[in-house]
């Protein structure tokens, strides 16, 4: 199995990623994790740079960061429960 190292300019930042292609899956890792997804006809390091994205905004909401600023706590508590 062969594995790509790539980088990406995500939220004004550029952050590093490795992915790999089995079969009809691609799996991206990066500092913050790593996700598996099903590939499909989309071109493997087109999407390596789309999960990268996903983890890497995932990783900031967490810590309640997007675009640089805080997040509204409303953005970060879960629904109210009725």
């Amino acid at each position: 199995m062969s594995s790509f190292d790539f980088s990406s300019t995500i939220e004004g930042k550029l952050y590093t990623g490795r992915y790999s292609v089995v079969r009809e899956n691609i799996t991206v890792s990066c500092e913050f994790g790593e996700k598996t997804i099903q590939l499909g006809s989309t071109y493997s390091k087109t999407m390596a740079r789309t999960v990268l994205g996903e983890i890497v905004r995932g990783e900031l909401r967490r810590r309640g960061l997007s675009l640089g600023r805080p997040l509204a706590k409303e953005a970060l508590s879960p629904d109210p429960q009725p």
